[in-house]
């Protein structure tokens, strides 16, 4: 199934909030992102498609409020302003066969996908 959105987006906002403590703390206090980026790797998952929707884009909010949707809500607006930029990758099942120490069969789909990866990180450095 899909990640759970509640899971991560507590696990997220733990990083807002540490964000929020830190340039509070900060006496010259400089407008806009205090981290740099964020990329939200998803472990054994072949595609990101509706995963950064799922956790970043947000929610309606029903008229009579729903202290769920307020919380999700607060913590992508947390996440999103602390950092330069959030993105969302995948690596997939690397399928290695346990019994092979040395990690000598890595799938073409991983080795690919995290090769991708590293370009990723090396272009937000």
């Amino acid at each position: 199934g899909a990640p759970n959105k509640h899971v991560m987006l507590d696990s997220l906002l733990t990083l807002g909030e540490a964000a929020q403590r830190v340039h509070v703390g900060d006496e010259g206090q400089k407008a806009g992102p205090i981290f740099g980026h964020l990329v939200v790797l998803l472990r054994d998952w072949h595609s990101t498609d509706d995963v950064h929707e799922l956790l970043f884009v947000m929610e309606e909010e029903p008229s009579r409020g729903d202290d769920a949707i307020k919380a999700r809500n607060r913590a992508r607006e947390l996440v999103l302003g602390a950092f330069e930029s959030v993105t969302v990758r995948c690596l997939p099942f690397p399928g290695v066969d346990p019994r092979d120490q040395e990690l000598h069969e890595l799938s073409e789909e991983f080795v690919t996908t995290y090769l991708d990866l590293q370009g990723h990180l090396v272009e937000l450095a």
